[in-house]
């Protein structure tokens, strides 16, 4: 297998483990050759990359605390459709004091589209929702969009409507069984990080067999049978 880019050296091996984003395969940022097969490819586009964007919001106060039990804050729509909801989550340091918006789908995209427009949105939707106790706008604000970033091209993968069952299976097979692929895009049991760990066990047990024969099996112990315990004599009555 030999992995080229444009501006570095080829390296070569005997086999290699893409893990490469669902968006990123699907937006056809690199080449195989051979080439995918349609029916690959087919399942690959059937398969939808969703849409994330986080906003930080930074206090120098953490105003919205009241019960410690509860790092997170629904928000719902305040009468402006811009968007629908928000879900804030505490993810404050030591020595700051940030709220997490996190934005999916429809809403990810509005603010993407208006970043003011949508930082204004997530703002008075915590003043309808905290009333008094919200003391105005941020002192530092932050964001990023897993979609805009070209080394993701979106967050977690999802079925959509018209995938398969046997698509997730498929994606995750090996391409002339020198490339194999892993990432949350390719568990067929879990999603998010569980799926990234499982895939990535799964094709490096995989290249641990295509390149060392009965290297599995030489490190399993050597099944043992218990001896049969010997019968003990019987007493004449």
């Amino acid at each position: 297998v030999e992995v080229c880019s444009g501006t570095a050296r080829c390296v070569r091996g005997t086999v290699c483990i893409c893990t490469l984003p669902l968006g990123v395969l699907q937006a056809h940022q690199i080449s195989f050759s051979p080439a995918l097969t349609d029916d690959r490819v087919a399942c690959l586009n059937r398969l939808g990359v969703a849409r994330y964007t986080k906003v930080w919001l930074t206090w120098e106060e953490p105003w919205w605390r009241s019960d410690p039990g509860r790092p997170f804050i629904i928000c719902v729509d305040a009468g402006d459709t811009h968007m629908s909801a928000v879900m804030c989550e505490d993810v404050s340091s030591p020595s700051e004091f940030v709220l997490e918006a996190c934005l999916a789908g429809s809403d990810a995209d509005a603010f993407d589209t208006d970043p003011q427009r949508g930082l204004a949105a997530i703002l008075t939707r915590l003043g309808v929702a905290f009333s008094t106790r919200y003391p105005g706008p941020p002192s530092k604000t932050d964001a990023t969009a897993w979609q805009g970033d070209p080394f993701s091209r979106g967050a977690y993968s999802f079925w959509r409507v018209g995938a398969r069952a046997t698509d997730v299976a498929e994606v995750g097979e090996s391409h002339c069984e020198r490339v194999l692929f892993a990432g949350e895009h390719t568990s067929v049991e879990h999603g998010y990080f569980e799926g990234a760990l499982e895939s990535g066990l799964r094709a490096a047990l995989a290249v641990m067999d295509a390149t060392d024969s009965g290297w599995r099996q030489q490190q399993q112990p050597a099944p043992t049978v218990a001896a049969a315990p010997e019968a003990a004599p019987k007493t004449p009555r």
